[in-house]
């Protein structure tokens, strides 16, 4: 990984914003919860998923614990 190469956890942490950045934007223009269609809610949930495993496992990297609930 780059980040552990060069001995920059900023490039992660870059990352992990632009990850983060990309789904708010995704969120806030497509509904999810309201999809008529279920092969794209299905879709839309997956990727919800997927894009909190993301951020879970880059911010593990760091040393940072993610909370389950609060």
């Amino acid at each position: 990984m780059h980040a552990i190469e060069k001995l920059e956890p900023s490039i992660l942490t870059r990352y992990i914003m632009e990850v983060a950045s990309a789904f708010n934007k995704f969120y806030n223009t497509h509904n999810i919860s309201n999809t008529e269609d279920i092969g794209l809610k299905n879709a839309r949930i997956n990727m919800v998923k997927a894009t909190c495993s993301v951020i879970k496992i880059s911010l593990n990297m760091l040393g940072i614990e993610v909370l389950e609930e609060m």
